[in-house]
């Protein structure tokens, strides 16, 4: 019987090929990669995204972005959503960092751009806060830099009474 050795003329290559086969399974299962990884566009509301406001007062919905390789012309948004539609608050496009947001679309004058495009916060200021804006808004983002990539954060705000305000904070510490 005669036996074909792959690596005739150098066993050495074997052992050596069989290393790296196994190092190159063990990098790719544990996450490893020669490649950079980079994370794609995304929106933050931060740790805390549900609030309690306090009827009559003004309030800022808290919305920051990301993006791995830089934009132009993005897109954000904010929306109030009820339990069957999305209501269009604001939106604007930012041209290139540093720039300040082209404000394309408001609902009323009780909505405002409160944040800082130059560090990446598209917050909005809602004045006058009424029971009726109690729910869900959503920030969300579309970058064309990143081939249209689209991401979006939910804000939930209940709208509480000054009397049920008080209230409240005399049970948390009294």
């Amino acid at each position: 019987m005669v036996s074909i050795h792959p690596y005739p003329l150098f066993p050495h290559r074997k052992a050596r090929c069989e290393s790296c086969v196994f190092l190159g399974f063990l990098l790719f299962f544990t996450g490893f990669s020669f490649f950079p990884v980079t994370s794609a566009l995304e929106t933050t509301v931060g740790k805390i995204n549900t609030f309690e406001v306090l009827n009559g007062t003004d309030f800022i919905l808290p919305c920051n972005f990301g993006t791995c390789i830089g934009f132009e012309n993005l897109l954000f948004r904010w929306y109030f959503e009820t339990n069957t539609t999305r209501d269009r608050l604001l939106e604007a496009t930012i041209k290139a960092p540093g720039t300040e947001p082209r404000i394309t679309f408001t609902k009323n004058d009780r909505i405002k751009f409160a944040g800082d495009s130059k560090k990446k916060n598209i917050s909005i200021l809602l004045e006058n806060m009424d029971f009726e804006d109690s729910g869900k808004y959503i920030c969300f983002v579309k970058n064309p830099t990143e081939k249209d990539a689209k991401h979006e954060s939910v804000v939930t705000v209940n709208v509480v009474d000054k009397c049920g305000y008080l209230e409240m904070l005399a049970v948390m510490y009294f």
